[in-house]
């Protein structure tokens, strides 16, 4: 998976504060509320470092090493982008019921949103 985390980046976009909402948070601190965003500064780089892995497992046809990695992301972060990843990484792994709720899932949660 990702490598250790002995030297933190910079998150690769700017982040939403989810105490508070406040968009555009590149600080430690939530420039509104004062929350502390370390934490999810640390998975928003430790899942945009795994991006890669995945790509390669894909690249190289390592189905089974592709959905751990489609798994890891997910778990780091939950949006859009993730579960069409995982959706994808199941269908090449042969597991079409695992996609299809992962499918349903999405959707759950598209229209709780609307």
């Amino acid at each position: 998976m990702a490598a250790a985390m002995d030297a933190p980046t910079p998150p690769p976009q700017p982040l939403v504060c989810p105490t508070c909402g406040a968009a555009g948070q590149s600080s430690a601190a939530c420039r509104r509320c004062h929350s502390d965003l370390r934490l999810l500064q640390h998975l928003v780089t430790r899942r945009a470092a795994e991006l890669p892995t995945l790509a390669r497992a894909l690249a190289a046809g390592r189905w089974a090493e592709a959905l751990l990695s489609a798994q890891y992301i997910h778990t780091l972060r939950q949006d859009e982008e993730s579960f069409r990843l995982l959706a994808v990484c199941q269908l090449l792994n042969e597991q079409f019921a695992a996609a299809c709720d992962t499918h349903r899932q999405y959707r759950a949660i598209i229209q709780q949103r609307h």
